[in-house]
C-alpha cells in the first residue's frame, strides 16, 4: 500500500472506532438514566448532544424537560429536541409535535404538529403506535 492508502484506511478505521465509542457511550448513557442515576446519564449524553449526536440530544431533553438530575429548562428542553428533530430524530419529532398540539413551550400551531406527527410516523416505517 503507498501512503495515500495507509491515511485513508488510518482514518477509516479511526472512524469505525469513533462510532462504537458515541454507541457505547450513549448505551451507557440510557443504562443511568433507567437506574435513575440521572447524573452519570448526563455525564454521559451532554459531550454527545454538544457533538450532534441526535438521540442523545433527545434523551438530554427530555430530561431538561423533567427535571431529572438537573433544573427543568423548558427552553433548553426544547432547544435540543429541535435540533434533534432537525436531524430527522423521529422521537424528537413526535415529542415536538406534542408540544405544538398543545401549545405548551411555543404557541400553539396543529399544522407543524400534523407535519411533525407525519414525519415521525414516516421514519418508523409504519412501527409508529399513535
Amino acid at each position: 500500500m503507498n501512503k495515500k492508502n495507509h491515511i485513508i484506511f488510518f482514518l477509516t478505521l479511526m472512524l469505525c472506532f469513533t462510532g462504537n465509542s458515541l454507541a457505547y457511550d450513549f448505551e451507557l448513557g440510557l443504562y443511568e438514566l433507567n437506574r435513575g442515576e440521572f447524573k452519570a446519564a448526563i455525564k454521559e449524553f451532554t459531550p454527545l448532544a454538544a457533538a450532534g449526536y441526535s438521540p442523545a440530544q433527545y434523551q438530554l431533553a427530555m430530561m431538561y424537560k423533567n427535571g431529572q438530575g438537573l433544573i427543568a429548562d423548558n427552553k433548553k428542553a426544547l432547544e435540543l429536541l429541535t435540533l434533534a428533530a432537525q436531524q430527522k430524530d423521529s422521537d424528537a419529532q413526535f415529542e415536538l409535535s406534542v408540544i405544538y398540539s398543545k401549545g405548551e413551550l411555543v404557541k400553539q400551531d396543529l399544522k407543524k404538529s400534523f407535519e411533525l406527527t407525519k414525519q415521525a410516523a414516516e421514519k418508523k416505517n409504519g412501527q409508529c403506535t399513535i
